[in-house]
């Protein structure tokens, strides 16, 4: 009730619209996403014995100034159910000045989101060769340490293991990332004939 009468609407006002419209689309004033990123690696090849090769990557990435739009229920809810001190988004707010009616939001796209993820990259391989021919196994790995989806409203938001059917149009990067996804290729080759056996593995997410 504030904040409505600091924009000058009565508290006898109810707005009569069933909908509210919004504009979407492109932004002039668009800032760059910008990204700071670490990586380190190590790669061992026949160092412990023949045949064998193995690499780890470690991969740290942090994404600020994501360009998504807001999102018209966190405009409403942050500039009016917010704490008088703590509003955000009013300015996207087009109100009719003599009937108090919104006209409509503006939810362009905007410098609003972020993401932070970090996690190691393994690939393991072996061959060896044999009377029957080279026998090889391939394992590559992905382990995910976290993945942090910053919210338009600020909200930190971890999908590391929790998925979101609603996040295409509510939460910021949603999707599945569970923290194990791993490939595993078994391999046999004699003169021309060749075959394999590749079996996937990835880890439950809520």
């Amino acid at each position: 009730a504030a904040n409505c009468a600091a924009d000058g609407v009565p508290t006898t006002f109810t707005d009569p619209s069933d909908q509210i419209r919004t504009n979407v689309g492109g932004n002039p004033e668009l800032e760059p996403e910008t990204a700071k990123i670490i990586t380190a690696g190590l790669v061992l090849e026949q160092t412990l014995f023949e045949g064998l090769s193995a690499a780890v990557d470690y991969w740290n990435i942090d994404i600020e100034n994501g360009i998504e739009p807001v999102g018209a229920g966190i405009i409403l809810t942050q500039c009016f159910e917010s704490n008088p001190d703590e509003r955000q988004y009013c300015e996207l707010i087009n109100r009719d000045p003599n009937t108090n009616v919104i006209r409509f939001i503006s939810d362009v796209q905007n410098n609003v989101a972020g993401t932070k993820t970090q996690g190691l990259d393994f690939d393991v391989r072996y061959s060896k060769a044999t009377a029957f021919g080279r026998f090889g196994i391939q394992i590559e790995a992905t382990y995910l340490l976290d993945y942090i989806a910053v919210q338009p409203d600020g909200y930190e938001w971890s999908f590391k293991n929790n998925y979101d059917a609603a996040s295409a149009s509510s939460v910021s990067n949603g999707g599945i990332y569970t923290d194990l996804d791993m490939n595993t290729t078994l391999m046999w080759v004699k003169d021309a004939i060749n075959a394999g056996v590749n079996v996937k593995f990835i880890t439950g997410s809520k």
